[in-house]
């Protein structure tokens, strides 16, 4: 006898920051915006009607320079915690695991009670709470190695479906390692179980469509916080699964005000007023040194504390592309209006690039800061 139908709606990589400080240095990632996303595309997967929820990790965006420090800790637990209130209004089971981005010990405290092995209609939903191990690839060791294989050899001949973050099939190591180390043991141990229908991953932004590889399904959510901030609805209909993926569409910007991180940290509290009446998009070098952002996180968060609100940070690509390009892409991807929006800087080869990307971009100096941004209100 065939399985009863199931519905699974699927939903991955948040890399929420709320009270978590700063902005993504990937500009497409809106983790600021998350919350209110989340808040809707939840509402929209309640009235598709789904037999069970499944995220798969990445929930919160905590820096990693921060994931042993106490107060980061708590932070990223407040921000999960939020995420949570939203998620457990979805009105189904909820089958959720944490990613390379999610602080283990903040996520168990919120998820303590995370179902990892459930029995929901005739499938049997087992998720699995891996962890990068070395040169930042997966691995399924210990204690989840050791649950892997037990339900697969285990005398209960439910169809399986399995839940990670990371991919299990294809191998995506481009430019970063997005599969397990084992991957292909993994695949053959699945395989020869003949045990499970699907297995569903997040953490490869682009995603992988529900595709069968030998008698399993595999599917990789694409990234929620990039744009077209989509999450998925499968239907299991006996051996067969098929996809929709559906999106919530983000605000768009308008007409922006583009300032040097630097000039905005000197900045005195009577100019605080102008840089309310439009968003704010601050502009910072790129580095990957951790001390680096860590200061460019905690120059976010004092602004956010004396009134000046972040609507992202603008990093420049010090190689990758010109900065007009820069501001270019910076247009589509926020929503923003260049041609309405304002740059202002001390860099003459900043302002030049603006100009030709269509800002209109205006030269100051650190004196004359205040009084430019005085003649805006």
């Amino acid at each position: 006898m065939e399985p009863k139908r199931m519905r699974i709606a699927h939903i991955s990589d948040f890399h929420t920051r709320r009270r978590v400080p700063g902005h993504p240095q990937i500009l497409e990632r809106r983790a600021r915006l998350l919350p209110d996303l989340l808040a809707r595309a939840v509402a929209e997967i309640r009235s598709h009607d789904p037999d069970v929820l499944a995220v798969t990790g990445d929930l919160v965006d905590a820096p990693f320079y921060g994931m042993d420090d106490p107060q980061m800790i708590d932070t990223v637990r407040q921000d999960l915690q939020m995420l949570r209130d939203i998620l457990d209004s979805v009105g189904c089971p909820i089958l959720i695991c944490h990613g390379n981005h999610d602080q283990p010990d903040a996520f168990r405290d919120v998820f303590l009670d995370a179902p990892r092995d459930l029995r929901i209609g005739d499938h049997r939903f087992v998720t699995f709470f891996d962890d990068e191990v070395r040169d930042n690839q997966a691995e399924r060791l210990g204690e989840q190695r050791d649950r892997f294989e037990q339900v697969l050899n285990d005398n209960d001949p439910t169809p399986q479906i399995h839940i990670q973050h990371y991919m299990v099939w294809p191998e995506r190591n481009e430019g970063y390692p997005h599969s397990y180390r084992e991957s292909v043991d993994l695949q053959d141990r699945t395989a020869s179980s003949g045990k499970v229908l699907l297995s569903l991953s997040g953490h490869y932004h682009s995603g992988q469509d529900v595709t069968r590889h030998g008698d399993t399904w595999y599917a990789t959510a694409r990234a929620f916080c990039q744009p077209p901030h989509p999450y998925r609805i499968y239907e299991v209909d006996g051996n067969t699964v098929r996809q929709n993926e559906y999106a919530v569409t983000a605000p768009t910007m308008g007409s922006a005000l583009l300032i040097d991180l630097g000039l905005l940290m000197r900045t005195s509290e009577r100019i605080i007023p102008a840089l309310r009446d439009r968003p704010v998009v601050a502009i910072a070098p790129t580095t990957s040194s951790s001390a680096f952002e860590s200061e460019t996180d905690a120059a976010e968060a004092h602004l956010r504390d004396i009134g000046i609100e972040l609507a992202s940070i603008l990093y420049r690509q010090a190689t990758d592309e010109d900065r007009t390009t820069l501001y270019n892409r910076a247009g589509t991807v926020l929503g923003m209006d260049l041609g309405t929006s304002i740059l202002i800087s001390t860099d003459d080869a900043e302002v030049e690039a603006a100009r030709k990307a269509g800002l209109d971009a205006r030269i100051v100096s650190w004196d004359s800061i205040g009084q430019t941004l005085e003649t805006l209100t």
